[in-house]
């Protein structure tokens, strides 16, 4: 399972076309150098990691993953939730959860954008002449 969010390309070409200059110039680094945090997907889910291990300890138990809400300021908490025993909400992750041949997993990937040389000089000479107007 995974939820994730992915800003449009319009959005991404916004940001290296009029603010990626002024923003570099601030910080005093190559435009080059600047990361557009493009993707964050969230994604859990239980994989089978030995297969003989696993026909011999099959329990029958249920597992359940609890989702963590986002903070006030909407950023994605990290971990992004938990595994637990229980299909009631917990505040705290279950510690001993484990089976032979089972991976529980929970992990956030994220991608981002960033300019090739030829890109970053087209908008550093279109930052530059933009300046001086």
């Amino acid at each position: 399972m995974s939820v994730g969010h992915q800003i449009a390309r319009k959005i991404n070409a916004i940001f290296f076309w009029y603010f990626a200059y002024e923003i570099a110039e601030q910080h005093h680094i190559a435009i080059r150098d600047l990361l557009l945090v493009d993707t964050i997907a969230c994604a859990w889910g239980i994989q089978s990691i030995d297969h003989s291990t696993l026909q011999a300890s099959s329990t029958g138990e249920e597992f359940y993953f609890h989702q963590y809400p986002l903070s006030v300021k909407e950023i994605i908490p990290s971990p992004v939730g938990h595994w637990s025993r229980s299909p009631q909400a917990t505040s705290e992750p279950q510690s001993d959860i484990s089976l032979p041949g089972i991976r529980l997993f929970c992990r956030t990937r994220t991608k981002c954008a960033r300019l090739n040389a030829l890109q970053a000089e087209l908008v550093s000479c279109f930052g530059s002449v933009l300046k001086g107007l």
